[in-house]
Parts: structure tokens; sequence; C-alpha cells
């Protein structure tokens, strides 16, 4: 069978197309008393028109083609977007989850706002720090320092980091180092308002010099220096700080320094007992939904259980019918916002003056130099101790998402995240390796994440009682 060879006269598809379309023209173009005439030289089956309409038909095609592009592309846009709404909400979710405990756990649980005469407070505590804190709640001041860490080292890491999804944290590990500089800055200077501006120059202080750490060994391709620690040393200072941070939830949970006779206490028993009937769930689920191998089968499954803690609990206390303000006389519920005269400091949900109290407190007039000198030992531990998350991470990180990680361009951007939040009284912050992970799979932008934490900064921590 010959093959129609098409180019040398017309195919028959061609032909069809030309005569069809061409007389549909023709025949509105005779209504409206144009000529046409027919050009049988050169092309039988083509038509020439004598007008101007098919070079604005063309104009029109055009722009309907431009405007349908620009349309797909913001459909196409939106619909991304949405597509992140639900790993956006998760960010502010377990972000928030993190830093309600470890941002109350910045202080020493004796350096608080409710000094009164309830039994917790006739216990001592075993560190020797016992006074009224100077400014209205701590536990928001905590977890604003918290939040403007981790917002800092996102947006850093997001311009700086070569990873597509890396996600910032504040360096929740340096908790014990905190207590130790409260410690030296309450014998210096006592607990007045004083002393938090110190102890708030010390800690951006740590961050500055964290950061400078970071930089240097980045910039002069030192990057596998860090590799040198001991195995065993590492170890056994990840151990011990995760006793200490375990020693300071419990405080956290019973709000009371932890002894026998708090931990002992009828008031505290149930406060415990909650959580550890959560831990033991937890640990259960774990078990069941192992592979043979064993392996977790859900790799999801802690951060979404941490997450739905607090419905579950609010719908436990709905299902038995038990008054709310009576589970916050219990102690079930971080304390409220409130003044030295007793009422609600909130406030605007959004805004309040108290917004800009790890800022507003800072008085270098009134700083202890002293205190700084005396805190020097402790700054160089935190200094060595902030060096062993990155070697951990980053590869770690680089193999969960088959990237290729250059291990000194990751330092030098924790170099700049550090500094930057030293500079502006922040505390220390790294890339960390589970929410990275986690948020990666989602396929979540390091740029939405900054502004969810921003805003969480700004909104949610007048809601964090709840």
């Amino acid at each position: 069978m010959a093959t129609p060879i098409i180019g040398s006269a017309r195919s028959s598809s061609f032909l069809k197309y030309n005569v069809a379309g061409t007389m549909d023209r023709v025949r509105s173009n005779m209504v409206g008393g144009r000529k046409y005439s027919i050009d049988e030289a050169e092309e039988p089956y083509t038509w020439n028109y004598n007008t101007a309409t098919d070079s604005q038909d063309e104009d029109q095609t055009t722009q309907s083609s431009k405007s349908y592009q620009n349309k797909g592309r913001v459909w196409r846009g939106l619909s991304k977007a949405a597509s992140q709404v639900p790993a956006i909400v998760l960010i502010g979710l377990f972000h928030l989850m993190i830093g309600i405990p470890f941002g109350v756990s910045y202080f020493p649980i004796g350096w608080r706002n409710d000094m009164g005469s309830s039994d917790e407070d006739t216990v001592e505590a075993e560190d020797g720090v016992k006074g009224p804190f100077p400014l209205p709640g701590k536990e928001a001041l905590g977890i604003r320092m918290f939040l403007f860490s981790t917002v800092v080292g996102q947006v850093v890491f997001t311009l700086k980091s070569k990873f597509h999804n890396p996600i910032g944290l504040q360096m929740v590990e340096n908790v014990p180092f905190c207590h130790a500089l409260s410690h030296i800055v309450v014998s210096r200077q006592g607990y007045g308002r004083e002393s938090l501006s110190t102890l708030m120059v010390m800690f951006g202080l740590a961050s500055v010099i964290v950061g400078v750490v970071f930089f240097l060994l980045g910039k002069f391709r030192l990057g596998r220096l860090v590799y040198y620690f001991p195995t065993h040393v590492l170890v056994g200072c990840i151990g011990g700080i995760g006793l200490y941070i375990g020693k300071t939830g419990i405080e956290v949970t019973m709000n009371a320094p932890m002894t026998l006779s708090s931990i002992s206490s009828s008031r505290n028993i149930p406060l415990l007992g909650v959580v550890i009937l959560f831990e033991v769930i937890l640990r259960c689920l774990e078990q069941l939904t192992k592979r043979t191998d064993g392996t977790p089968k859900y790799a999801l499954l802690s951060p979404i259980y941490f997450c739905s803690i607090t419905p579950v609990f609010y719908m436990a206390l709905l299902l038995f019918r038990v008054d709310l303000d009576h589970v916050m006389e219990a102690g079930y519920f971080f304390p409220s916002l409130q003044d030295d005269n007793g009422s609600s400091n909130g406030g605007s949900i959004i805004w309040n003056e108290h917004l800009l109290d790890m800022w507003r407190i800072i008085d270098f007039s009134v700083v202890s130099w002293q205190a700084i000198i005396d805190s020097i030992p402790t700054l160089v531990a935190l200094v060595l101790f902030s060096l062993i998350h990155v070697p951990i991470n980053i590869p770690a990180f680089a193999l969960s998402t088959n990237t290729e990680a250059e291990m000194n361009t990751e330092l030098v951007a924790h170099g700049y995240s550090n500094m930057i939040a030293g500079c502006l009284g922040g505390l220390q912050n790294y890339m960390a390796y589970t929410q990275s992970v986690l948020y990666g799979k989602a396929l979540i932008v390091g740029a939405a994440a900054a502004v969810v934490m921003y805003n969480i900064s700004c909104v949610c921590v007048s809601l964090y009682a709840y």
C-alpha cells in the first residue's frame, strides 16, 4: 500500500481543514458585504481575504492564550500552596508542642512569679534558687525566646543551606547551661530586673560565640575537625543532658523542685500519673506497630501522637464532665499571664505590652560584667557541646533525603544564624534532623515554616496556657 506524500500537493486532512474552515468564514463575510477572491494559479483551494480580519483574530487568539497561561500558573500556584496547608498546620502544632515544655524550662523552677504560700512553695529548691521573677509571665517569656531563635534559624537556613527543606530549631539541649548561667547571675545580683538583664546578655553572648566558632570552622573548611570528638565523651554528654532534661520536665510538670517529698505529694501524684499514662500508651503503640525486622511501620506515629495529646485531653474532660476551673486549680494547665495586681495582661491576642519583654529588659548600665567573667567556663562548655549537633544532624539528614551535603557550607549557615540570633539577644539554634525529615516528606518549603513560626511567636503565646 502506497504511503501518501504530504507536501507535494495537499493531504486530504489539510484540504478538508482549508476548505471547511474557509467556507464558513466566507459565508460570514458575504453576509457582511466583504469581498473575497480565489487565486487558482498558486493555491487552488486557498482563499485570500482583502480585509484585516485575520490579523485581528490572530491578536485576539494570542491574547487569549496568554491569559489562559497566566490563569493556569496562578491556579497551579494556589493548588501547590493549598497542598502544603496540612504540613504547615503540623509545623505550627509540633513546634508549639516543643516550645512549651522547653520554653518554660530556661529559668530555674525556684525563680518564679507566684511566690505564695502553697504546698510546693514550702519546699526549698535544692539548687538554692528561690525568689520572685522580675517580669510577669515567665513561661511566656521563655516560649517567645524559643520561637524567636527558631524563626531566625529558619530564615537563615532557608537562604543559606543547600537543603531544600531545612527546619531550624532552638538548641533545646542547652537548657542545663541556661540554668547554670542563671545560678551565676542570681549569686551575684539576686532576683531583680538587673539580674535578668545580665542573664539575657549572657544568652546573647553565648549565641554569638557559638556562631563565630561555627562560621570560622566552615570558612576555613575545617568541618571534619568536629569528627575528632571522642565517641564515649559524646555519648556521656548526650546521656547526661537527657537525664537533666528529664528531671527538668518532671519539675515543670509539678511546678516544684524535684524532691522526694514533692513527688510523693498528693497534689503532684495525679499530675505525674497523666504524663506516665500518655507515655505508656505511646510505647505500647510503638511496639504494636513494629515490623518483623524491628523497624517502625508508621514513621509519623510519634509526632501525630504528640499533637493529639491536647485535643484528647480536652475530649476526656468533656466526656467525664470535669469542670475546667477545677482542673486549672489542680495544676494541669500552665498559669495564665497575670501582672503584679493579679489582672490579666494578655490584652490583644496579636499584640500586647509584654511581646517585646525579651528586648526591653536588657539594660547595659546594670549588667554585671563580673558575673559574665564568672560564666566563661560555662560558656566554653556550652560552645563545645553545641558543636556536636551539626556533625550528627547534617550527614543523617543528607542520607535521609538523598542530598549531597557540604559540611562547611552548613557550618557557615549555622554561624550566620547563631550570630544574628545572639546579636538580637536570642538563644542558640541549629538544623533539627527529625523535623527536617518530617517536613521534607511533607514537601513543605522552608520559607513557609518561617512565616508560620513568626505568627506563632506573635499570636499563639497568649493562648499557650490552654
